[in-house]
């Protein structure tokens, strides 16, 4: 690795491609990735579009361990109405 010093709180750092080393196999991290992908959307699909009326429920965003769902109702009802729109 190089680096040089710029200012007094600056540095510009170079990585070396031919003395880098990655000390975790690559299938590993593209497994568990894709593994998790695979779940998330098994349940998405097989459970929540089964369990719930998609017209006031959608799916915003995802990751391997979060989801950001937004749902729709009569905002005057208060968080008491469930899923009784």
């Amino acid at each position: 690795m190089d680096d040089q010093k710029l200012g007094d709180d600056v540095y510009a750092v170079q990585m070396n491609p031919e003395t880098c080393a990655c000390k975790t196999p690559l299938q590993v991290a593209y497994f568990v990735l894709d593994n998790a992908k695979y779940w998330y959307l098994n349940f998405i699909y097989n459970f929540m579009y089964k369990c719930f009326d998609m017209d006031k429920l959608h799916f915003v965003e995802g990751d391997t361990d979060s989801a950001y769902w937004a749902v729709s109702g009569d905002e005057n009802a208060g968080i008491k109405q469930q899923n009784r729109y």
